[in-house]
């Protein structure tokens, strides 16, 4: 563990964390496979424009650009959602929290 500033830690570790609120109905289309979610800015694109942007950055066009334009962007398969703290700040599975419309939960991806 490196100490980076008072109060803050790096663990070294090769996953991030967050907690992710959105609209039950963009929860829903992200987890069928109907979008991906950029974990940048927390919009959804569609599977078509994300299947575009996939194909541009394994094919002959590949830049540094249509990299950048990919990594943010997460299918629902490829994260661990329901990721949850207990009282004590250690990681647990818990189901995503549905409120109002809205879907709560903390999920775990690859940095």
């Amino acid at each position: 563990m490196k100490t980076v500033r008072f109060g803050v830690f790096e663990t070294n570790s090769s996953s991030c964390h967050s907690l992710v609120i959105c609209k039950e109905e963009d929860y829903e289309a992200w987890k069928a496979g109907k979008s991906a979610l950029n974990v940048s800015d927390g919009t959804l694109v569609s599977m078509s424009e994300y299947l575009k942007r996939y194909e541009i950055l394994h094919g002959d066009d590949y830049t540094e650009e249509s990299e950048n334009a990919i990594s943010d962007l997460e299918e629902y398969a490829e994260v661990d959602v329901g990721i949850g703290l207990d009282r004590d700040g250690y990681l647990i599975v818990g189901e995503p929290k549905k409120i109002n419309g809205y879907v709560a939960f903390i999920m775990e991806r690859s940095c």
